[in-house]
């Protein structure tokens, strides 16, 4: 099999010749692991040099001049504003940075609809994506498109969490605008990636914590599930072998019935801090696939290269029997990683993932 044929026999739930594998770095990685790496690989990406099979490929920088800087008047430093107009203030960690919604103040459904949202649907934001996806499928690796924005990520960060969160129980008609708008973005940013030629599209929407969802189940399945089953659906009509691959972190285990009956394909990352990976590989296993599984909250960061090997056999053994298994880290690789950790990683990708 070549790389493109691996994933996606894997990813459609099936038995390829071995595990695939996938890894990433965090911007913050520059500074620790990541400069070790750029020091050896000669400028080739992780996914390049670890020999990964996917490619990533995402939509282009909006031609849009909207200013944005009358819903926020008062910045601080460094802040910056992306084009769906939410401001950022920058932590010391990626994922600590601050988020400023411009639509906090808003009052009225109006003030959603005369909103300046961006151009994802625009056509010339897909060309270049097209022939890079294309050269990627030539080259015998998976086109995999990030989807920047989505139904209730997007929605939360222009309104704010807490208000959208309110919202939905208490002004349900403002959430309703805001959401109806981002799900119908999500459904054109979704099919364009698959007219351009993706085989695989990651979209992100963290509903949990540790502890569980972070909103009820009812609350989950009034909101959410009929509006990520338009964009599932949406992908699939484009292209029925399109693979879509649900990311939130946390626990869903709750809620994971729900996501195969909408159509997902695999669930990402699978936690394996709040979440019991043998009993979902069990229950699930026939259903879809999965990617990640292996933990950057202990074993990737702190662990010896020794018990990262003995994390990625174990994961292989119960997610990987049958097929149905992208070994991942469950998020980005930070600074605190040793590089050795990294390619211990690797190594035993190499050493434990092959069916033949």
């Amino acid at each position: 099999m070549n790389p493109r044929e691996r994933v996606l026999t894997t990813l459609h739930g099936g038995k390829a010749d071995r595990v695939p594998k996938e890894i990433q770095f965090s911007p913050q990685a520059a500074t620790g692991p990541l400069k070790e790496f750029n020091l050896k690989s000669d400028g080739l990406s992780p996914e390049e040099y670890y020999a990964c099979e996917m490619r990533r490929i995402e939509i282009a920088p909006t031609r849009l001049k909207n200013d944005y800087r009358v819903y926020h008047p008062d910045l601080p430093d460094g802040s910056r504003i992306s084009e769906w107009g939410v401001a950022f203030a920058p932590s010391s960690e990626y994922g600590f940075w601050h988020y400023m919604p411009p639509m906090k103040d808003f009052t009225s459904v109006r003030q959603v609809e005369e909103y300046p949202f961006p151009d994802v649907a625009a056509d010339y934001r897909y060309e270049e994506m097209a022939v890079r996806a294309r050269k990627i499928r030539e080259a015998g690796f998976a086109a995999c498109g990030f989807i920047n924005a989505h139904n209730y990520v997007a929605a939360w960060q222009l309104r704010g969490q807490e208000n959208f969160m309110i919202d939905m129980v208490a002004n349900p008609t403002m959430a309703a605008a805001i959401i109806d708008r981002t799900t119908e973005m999500s459904c054109e940013m979704v099919r364009q990636l698959v007219k351009a030629g993706a085989d695989i599209l990651f979209y992100g929407e963290d509903i949990a914590s540790q502890n569980g969802l972070i909103m009820s189940p009812t609350t989950w399945k009034e909101w959410l599930k009929d509006r990520l089953k338009r964009v599932i659906d949406t992908a699939h009509g484009e292209n029925p072998d399109a693979i879509f691959v649900y990311h939130s972190d946390g626990d869903v285990t709750e809620i994971i019935p729900e996501l195969v009956e909408v159509g997902i394909d695999v669930l990402n990352p699978l936690q394996p801090e709040c979440m019991d990976l043998g009993k979902i590989k069990d229950n699930f296993g026939k259903q879809i696939a999965f990617w990640g599984g292996v933990s950057v909250q202990k074993t990737i960061p702190f662990g010896s290269p020794r018990d990262v090997e003995l994390e990625v056999k174990e994961r292989i053994e119960i997610l990987g029997k049958d097929g149905g298994y992208l070994i991942s880290p469950s998020h980005f690789i930070e600074q605190e990683v040793s590089l050795r950790n990294v390619e211990a990683f690797i190594d035993a990708v190499d050493k434990y993932g092959s069916y033949v």
